[in-house]
């Protein structure tokens, strides 16, 4: 009997605990979003006024973090910028990579005479699958 009076007594313990610390909670945050604005302010006007206000510059941060990741090389968890064009030949789809995935890039810079070399190999593969698909001699055959 005595077990069972403690702990219904420490179950209201705990209950007005529990309904003091919302209050206080509650308050706060009321008070945080400007509901509880006291008297003579305009409806909701503390909200707007301060903690409201900053919904521009979480609008602002947010912007930047898309134009990043829509920028980011498409490596899964890459973290850097995508400055060159990689077509997947699986797929036919570009995606823009970094210096550190994209498969023809050896160094960090890419250089005039890289653009040539790669440009020049992939000229050499599409003469090679024209030729493969049309003969040797187009419009002779």
């Amino acid at each position: 009997m005595k077990r069972a009076i403690g702990s219904v007594a420490v179950s209201l313990g705990i209950a007005a605990a529990l309904i003091i610390f919302w209050g206080i909670i509650a308050t706060k945050l009321a008070t945080f979003f400007g509901f509880n604005n006291g008297g003579g302010n305009g409806s909701h006007y503390l909200f707007w006024s301060g903690s409201g206000s900053d919904l521009g510059y979480y609008s602002l941060v947010a912007g930047v973090v898309v134009l990043y990741r829509s920028h980011n090389c498409k490596y899964r968890w890459c973290p850097f910028l995508g400055h060159y064009d990689f077509t997947d030949p699986a797929d036919g789809v570009t995606r823009k990579l970094c210096w550190l995935h994209h498969p023809d890039v050896k160094h960090k810079t890419l250089k005039a005479e890289h653009v040539e070399e790669i440009q020049g190999r992939r000229r050499e593969h599409l003469q090679e699958k024209f030729h493969l698909y049309v003969g040797d001699k187009p419009g002779k055959g």
